[in-house]
């Protein structure tokens, strides 16, 4: 979003966007001196041996405390 200088601090929020049956979306903003610089997505998908699998009912409550946007 815009550029970042090095040597700099970064602050890095994180946080879950969505919460799906076998997968999870989390997002990222990485600020600068108060002003943010990036944003991201990415998208988890939960697998077993024979592929993409429900989500584990303790993994969704986890994931339910990171959540910071509503589905």
């Amino acid at each position: 979003l815009r550029e970042g200088s090095y040597p700099g601090t970064l602050d890095i929020g994180v946080g879950v966007l969505r919460i799906g049956n076998s997968s999870y979306t989390y997002g990222m903003a990485m600020f600068q001196e108060g002003l943010c610089v990036s944003v991201s997505e990415a998208v988890l998908v939960f697998a077993d041996a024979s592929g993409p699998a429900r989500l584990p009912d303790e993994y969704r409550r986890r994931l339910d405390g990171w959540l910071i946007a509503a589905p």
